[in-house]
């Protein structure tokens, strides 16, 4: 066996300073891993890391360029980022994951879902529209329907649920596509992870129950209370997704499970996910693990789950803008192997994830009502 030399000196930079990257830097340190963030907002939670962040606007050309110039490989933490940018330092020899094409289609809601059906993924019918809004005699042979901006939409935003004609006044005004709306049994994801060689991991797939009110996950739980034959299913078409997608990179991938027992493509996400939060105390690897080891050219162990987890997103109460409190948090002791993670943000505010806390159990009920507890009890306040 020849020994490959891997350089743990490679200055990585990342597009987005959220959350995401903050976690991801987190793993890195375990590595003596330095990573470089550029973010717009002054107070992102990746500032803390202050020689490494750089105050600017990731969806400006030449501020991305300033920022990559001098660095070995290029990320993402979030795919609303200028990808001309990412594709004009490609040109410089540096290595960019996911490649630029991956990202320009992803970021693009009508393109992703083009994609997938040039692909024969399974995905709901869909159209997509050009104008700023949608033509009645079209809305009248889709409803009911979701309609999704094509670009910049995330954490339920540039999402709108049209059930009929007397809905149409909460269209969204701009370029969007819309989507048959499906009767869903249940919301899966699964994240899988490419390394630079084209080997797929699969972490395991997750149940998401959906916060109805703001569009984004309220909690899940892995692995998923489902049939092995829709396990299959769900590995399948990630298997193919992966295969079509040509590049390495960490891939989430959100599924529908209809009430017909289809099971189809929702939306695929370039990068690390809320959905596999989970990973980080129940799995041997985390989707971050991961993405590091494909960043650094090092190979992805078997993946195992240590039992049942459970994640709680932790979001802004309404009312509540400033300084964040954590309401009950003396108490979550209490409930067995619970890990908090707060996102180290400055100011909550209503619907916004401030943090996640992710539960460990063999048991799955006793899972479901420590999850629920959390849920009850433990809240984000000012």
């Amino acid at each position: 066996m020849t020994d490959k030399k891997i350089n743990l000196s490679k200055k990585i930079g990342v597009l987005g300073g959220g959350q995401l990257g903050r976690m991801l830097q987190e793993e890195a340190l375990l590595y003596g891993v330095d990573l470089y963030f550029l973010d717009n907002d002054i107070k992102a939670p990746c500032s803390i890391f202050k020689n490494n962040f750089t105050h600017g606007s990731y969806k400006d050309f030449n501020t991305t360029i300033q920022f990559g110039k001098d660095k070995d490989a290029l990320t993402i933490e979030i795919e609303h980022i200028n990808a001309d940018a990412l594709e004009q330092l490609s040109k410089y020899d540096k290595m960019v994951i996911p490649k630029v094409e991956i990202i320009k289609m992803i970021q693009n809601k009508a393109l992703q879902k083009q994609f997938l059906k040039e692909n024969d993924i399974p995905t709901s019918e869909f159209c997509v529209i050009e104008t700023k809004n949608i033509p009645n005699d079209m809305a009248d042979s889709w409803y009911p329907f979701v309609q999704k901006s094509q670009i910049d939409g995330y954490d339920g935003k540039g999402v709108t649920i049209i059930e009929n004609k007397s809905d149409l006044e909460k269209q969204l005004m701009v370029p969007s596509l819309i989507e048959k709306k499906v009767e869903i049994e249940k919301e899966l994801a699964i994240t899988i992870a490419i390394e630079q060689s084209g080997k797929v991991h699969f972490f395991p797939i997750c149940e998401m129950v959906f916060n109805t009110k703001l569009n984004l996950v309220d909690y899940l739980i892995a692995p998923a209370s489902i049939e092995e034959k829709y396990t299959k299913k769900v590995n399948s078409i990630a298997s193919k997704l992966a295969k079509s997608l040509k590049s390495p990179g960490l891939f989430s991938i959100e599924f529908f499970l209809t009430k017909r027992g289809e099971v189809m493509v929702n939306e695929v996400a370039p990068r690390a996910h809320n959905s596999a939060h989970y990973t980080i105390e129940g799995c041997n690897v985390s989707q971050y693990q991961a993405q590091l080891r494909i960043l650094l050219g090092l190979p992805i162990p078997e993946i195992k789950m240590k039992g049942y987890a459970g994640m709680v997103n932790l979001i802004g109460e309404e009312q509540y803008i400033g300084a964040p409190y954590v309401e009950n948090l003396q108490h979550l002791h209490e409930q067995g192997e619970a890990h908090l993670h707060l996102y180290g943000k400055k100011e909550t505010k209503p619907g916004r994830k401030m943090g996640h806390i992710t539960v460990l159990n063999t048991n799955r009920s006793k899972l479901v009502n420590q999850l629920n507890w959390i849920k009850e009890n433990i809240k984000i306040k000012s």
